[in-house]
């Protein structure tokens, strides 16, 4: 039976319409992109470029895999080793008489430019055999060895004369120039060290070690170290002689003889002090005076952090912030200075005595570099320039006689200054060398110093 709706049918409800799944669109491939070489690899100076096609022919109906229409390369590296040889040339000559009636030899022009006179090496060898000397720091003994396993012995004597004549050659030529452009900034970065040389004694020709001195001139603007090494001498009169008539600030340590710059003596001269040496001294004074200690070792933080702050400003911009923040930092300091040395319970410390002492004696250098804007806090990058001649000294234990510390004060200046400049040494010693013999100017010269130089291709 069907239920009654008044007579009237009900009207079928209509079912909705099903919608068709729309077709998938084939999705478009996205360009892959090509590979990128890894960036965690050795790095060459010297690389050669192998192309596919130099050295692979494709095989008939093969073809190469591609990638966005382009062959699908990448690189395999390899490394290869050229182990180095010396080799002897020995050449026949003869005298002949050309048609002019002159007399001439048959030996090449271009094989008789070797650079030091009655030195046999060429030019490369010899630039060799002085970065492994000044810039790898390698004893002599090691460098004749290396020799040898290269396929030549060189009797030791011979081996010293030539170094010491390729020394004296690039000295004579370049001491000047180097000199002048090194003293030739605002702001001169000095320091001293020691070493052992042999010293032959006047009557009796023995040689004895005795301890020497060597100073370092440092011109942080141009790049370049100059060491200098006057007889040995730590006396006032080598850092007076050689800023005779310089107009500028150095910066030092609170070594002695520099307060003859703190006189009128020296008028045109600001001597800045090193305030990591004054900050050293308040570290050492720790154990027995903590608290009082970092009232200062909190100040020199606040210190050299505005120097990182400034480091990007123009001098100007530099001396008109360190006036604004870190002089009264400096003021505070010297304050607290003043009422610990009042203090004689404080002042029994023998290393907080040390430091106050220090702080007060040197405190208007200390304070001086907030006034120039070429200055540095600290005296630091003056006293990394001597990791080299110190770790020389470690490896060859001593300077045979004081003419070889005083050429090897120069070579390492040449080296030193390379390092700075970020400059290989070895082919600027190449180039050096061959610039000996040649009639140059001064400033031929100077466009021959480390932070001019450029390799020539």
């Amino acid at each position: 039976m069907q239920p009654s709706n008044g007579g009237e049918k009900k009207p079928e409800e209509k079912k909705p319409e099903e919608k068709k799944p729309e077709e998938k669109k084939p999705e478009e491939k996205k360009p892959r992109k090509p590979r990128t070489p890894s960036t965690n690899e050795v790095i060459c100076n010297d690389t050669i470029f192998h192309k596919i096609g130099e050295y692979f022919t494709l095989p008939e109906h093969a073809k190469f895999k591609t990638r966005n229409g382009e062959v699908d390369a990448h690189a395999f590296i390899t490394y290869e080793y050229i182990p180095a040889r010396i080799v002897r040339h020995v050449w026949e000559t003869a005298t002949y008489e050309d048609a002019d009636g002159d007399y001439k030899n048959t030996y090449p022009k271009e094989e008789r430019g070797l650079p030091v006179k009655g030195c046999p090496l060429t030019v490369e060898m010899l630039a060799f055999i002085l970065v492994e000397k000044y810039a790898y720091f390698q004893p002599k003994r090691r460098i004749l060895r290396k020799l040898r396993d290269m396929g030549c012995t060189i009797p030791k004597t011979d081996l010293l004369r030539w170094i010491g004549d390729a020394s004296s050659e690039l000295m004579d030529m370049f001491w000047t120039v180097v000199r002048t452009v090194v003293s030739d900034t605002p702001y001169l970065m000095v320091d001293e060290t020691c070493e052992l040389v042999g010293v032959e004694d006047k009557i009796t020709k023995v040689v004895s070690y005795k301890k020497k001195y060597l100073w370092a001139f440092f011109n942080k603007k141009q790049g370049l170290v100059l060491y200098l090494y006057e007889n040995g001498s730590r006396a006032t009169k080598v850092v007076t002689n050689f800023l005779n008539g310089y107009k500028g600030s150095i910066g030092t340590d609170g070594y002695v003889v520099y307060k003859i710059f703190d006189g009128e003596e020296f008028p045109n001269i600001r001597h800045i002090g090193c305030n990591a040496h004054g900050r050293r001294y308040f570290i050492e004074a720790m154990p027995g005076a903590r608290e009082v200690c970092m009232i200062f070792i909190d100040g020199y933080e606040e210190l050299f952090h505005y120097e990182a702050l400034f480091k990007e400003m123009t001098p100007e911009e530099k001396v008109k912030n360190r006036i604004k923040f870190s002089l009264p930092v400096f003021n505070k300091m010297i304050a607290a200075a003043n009422r610990v040395a009042k203090d004689p319970l404080l002042m029994d410390d023998p290393l907080l005595k040390k430091a106050i002492n220090y702080f007060l004696n040197q405190s208007e250098n200390l304070r001086a570099y907030i006034y120039d804007g070429n200055a540095e806090i600290s005296n630091n990058l003056v006293e990394q320039r001597m990791k080299p001649i110190k770790l020389d000294l470690k490896n060859c234990q001593n300077i045979g006689s004081e003419d070889a510390a005083e050429k090897a004060a120069f070579m390492h200046s040449l080296i030193e200054s390379c390092r700075i400049n970020q400059i290989e040494p070895y082919e600027y010693l190449v180039d050096l060398l061959n610039s000996l013999g040649k009639d140059l100017s001064d400033e031929e010269k100077r466009e021959l110093l480390p932070d001019r130089w450029h390799l020539k291709c």
